[in-house]
């Protein structure tokens, strides 16, 4: 499934999953793997019309197999974004119908992101004239449940979903009214991949490498896609990779894969990558929101947010992640 054996793959993000983040994450792989990647929303308005485009989520690292993540429910503009981007050369194209936020379900002509679940007829019509057009390129559907529970309506949209040509249906078991809020129901795997013949990729609450593992085998899922957990251990695709290998036996929560100075590494490296891309203003607040689920990857993470958000330069921000590591060593390693 998109063109990589390995079926584990980093959520989209908005302000997260940038070329840096993914470049460092691609760095901790075993050398032989390499895994599939998404961008952050794209607005197909923005890569057309040039208003406020975010360039800064186009650009695909060398060797990067990357997919597009696009947020609109406007066909036309979309497969006129989709012709300009082709020039980089993605792996292919998802449909984002999943984005709880409530501005991006109302951005735009159409309604996009999980409201889009709403209007099957113009998600059919998107599927449809994508693949018409660009009968060769990957195009995906990322969903949740809907914007409310309705399992009949659920089934019923991926059948179309499959119906339409798309090449993989991407599951997030919640609803749209729920964000964040409550747990996953994973039980409505087994029913949405009995309606399927396309591969299906679970994604929701995956906080470590024995939970991706052992999600994939129990529902039979053809891919995992881990965002958050990804974000407070950036080692989970190597512990994923390795115990596939049988390079490894046990989870990176009994035996870390990462050590103090190599967390501390991994943030320096990743301050000092976005500043040398976007400049220290939107650095500063990117990597405050990325060091939100950071930290909670580790002992007394809690107290590193405070020297962060007060931060007020980059070189404030290289201080508080030295002096924080530093301080906090002695009693890691009083715990060891």
């Amino acid at each position: 499934m998109f063109s990589t054996g390995f079926p584990f793959y980093l959520a989209p993000m908005d302000d997260i999953t940038n070329p840096v983040l993914r470049a460092l994450i691609a760095q901790t792989l075993p050398k032989d793997v390499s895994m599939v990647f998404f961008s952050p929303a794209i607005n197909p308005n923005s890569i057309v019309n040039r208003h406020h485009a975010r360039d800064e989520d186009v650009p695909i690292n060398p060797g990067e197999k990357l997919i597009y993540n696009i947020m609109s429910g406007e066909s036309d503009l979309i497969l006129k974004a989709m012709d300009l981007l082709l020039k980089n050369n993605p792996a292919g194209f998802n449909l984002n119908c999943g984005c709880p936020r409530g501005k991006i379900q109302t951005a735009g002509r159409n309604p996009c992101g999980v409201a889009l679940m709403e209007r099957p007829d113009l998600v059919a019509q998107i599927i449809r004239e994508a693949k018409k057009v660009f009968p060769c390129i990957h195009f995906s559907v990322k969903i949740r449940i809907g914007v409310k529970r309705d399992i009949p309506k659920l089934l019923s949209f991926c059948g179309m979903v499959q119906e339409q040509g798309a090449d993989a249906l991407i599951l997030h078991p919640r609803t749209g009214e729920e964000q964040f809020t409550r747990p996953v129901d994973n039980g409505l795997y087994n029913q949405v991949r009995q309606t399927l013949t396309i591969p299906l990729v679970g994604n929701g609450d995956v906080l470590d490498d024995e939970e991706a593992l052992a999600l994939k085998q129990r529902y039979g899922l053809n891919g995992v896609m881990i965002g958050r957990g990804a974000l407070a251990h950036p080692c989970i695709f190597r512990a994923i990779a390795l115990r596939l290998q049988g390079e490894r036996t046990r989870s990176f929560l009994e035996e870390p894969m990462m050590t103090w100075d190599e967390r501390r590494d991994f943030l320096l490296q990743y301050l000092t990558g976005l500043n040398e891309r976007y400049g220290e203003a939107l650095t500063l607040k990117r990597f405050r929101l990325f060091c939100e689920w950071f930290r909670r990857g580790m002992e007394f993470g809690l107290v590193l947010r405070g020297p962060l958000v007060k931060a007020k330069s980059l070189h404030e921000m290289q201080d508080a992640i030295q002096k924080f590591f530093f301080t906090n060593k002695k009693q890691i390693l009083s715990l060891v």
